[in-house]
C-alpha cells in the first residue's frame, strides 16, 4: 500500500478511537452496548477486545 494511505488510515483510526472513548465516557457506566460505526461494522476496539 502507499505510505500516505497507511498514514491517513492510522490517523483516522487514532481520531476515531479518541472520539469513541469520549463518547463512552458520556454514556452511563456499566452499560456498554455494541457500538457500531457509520458503516454498521463493529468498532475496531471491540474486535480487539474479543
Amino acid at each position: 500500500m502507499l505510505p500516505d494511505y497507511e498514514k491517513y488510515m492510522r490517523e483516522l483510526r487514532r481520531v476515531r478511537c479518541r472520539q469513541r472513548a469520549k463518547a463512552l465516557k458520556t454514556q452511563k457506566r456499566g452499560v456498554k452496548p455494541l457500538r457500531l460505526d457509520l458503516q454498521g461494522l463493529p468498532s475496531e476496539q471491540e474486535l480487539r477486545g474479543r
